[in-house]
C-alpha cells in the first residue's frame, strides 16, 4: 500500500522542480505475475476436458483471485525496475527511484497504476519503451486522479482535492 505522505512528498517535489507528472496503467497487472509456488485449480467451467474431467490445472502464471497474485505481480514489476536501475525506497516499497548521472525518475506504484515524474525526457522515454516491451501499458497522460486524489494543474502549481469523497 502506498503511503499518502509519500504521494504528497513526490507531488510536492515534482511541483517545485516543475517536473511533469505522468500517469500510466498496466493492463491486467496480476496476469503478468509468475508463480513461485505450486498452485493447482479445478478445470474452469466451459473448458472441462471431457476425457479427463477430474484432472486439475497446474498454474505457472497468476490469476485474479489468487492470494499469490499481488505478490507475484509486485515481484515481477519491481525486479524489472531494479534491472533498469531503480532502487526501492526503504520507507515506502511503492516508491522507486532511478538516478543515472544527473537524471532522476521517481515512480509510485499502486497495483497496476503508477505516477512517474522525472527531470530527463530521454531517460523517461527509455523507461517507457522498456515497460511497453515487458508489459501491456496504457498511457493515461498527465496526472489526473491517483488513489482517490484529484490533481488539477494551474499556473501557480498543483491543486489536490478529494472532492469525490466529500
Amino acid at each position: 500500500m502506498v503511503r499518502s505522505a509519500t504521494v504528497r512528498a513526490v507531488l510536492y517535489l515534482a511541483t517545485i522542480m516543475n517536473w511533469e507528472l505522468k500517469q500510466m496503467d498496466v493492463k491486467n497487472a496480476f496476469l503478468h505475475g509468475d508463480l513461485t509456488e505450486t498452485v493447482y485449480m479445478k478445470q474452469p467451467a466451459g473448458f472441462i476436458n471431457k476425457a479427463l474431467p477430474n484432472h486439475v490445472c497446474l498454474l505457472h502464471k497468476s490469476l485474479y483471485g489468487l492470494k499469490q497474485s499481488p505478490r507475484a505481480w509486485f515481484d515481477k514489476f519491481s525486479n524489472f525496475l531494479i534491472s533498469f536501475g531503480f532502487m526501492c525506497s526503504f520507507s515506502d516499497p511503492s516508491l522507486f527511484v532511478c538516478v543515472k548521472k544527473s537524471d532522476v525518475i521517481m515512480l509510485l506504484l499502486y497495483v497496476g497504476d503508477m505516477v512517474i515524474t522525472r527531470n530527463s525526457s530521454k531517460l523517461l522515454s527509455n523507461l517507457l519503451n522498456e515497460l511497453n516491451k515487458q508489459f501491456k501499458m496504457k498511457d493515461l497522460g498527465k496526472l489526473n486522479y491517483f488513489l482517490g486524489i484529484q490533481a488539477q494543474f494551474h499556473q501557480k502549481g498543483l491543486f489536490l482535492s478529494q472532492q469525490k469523497y466529500a
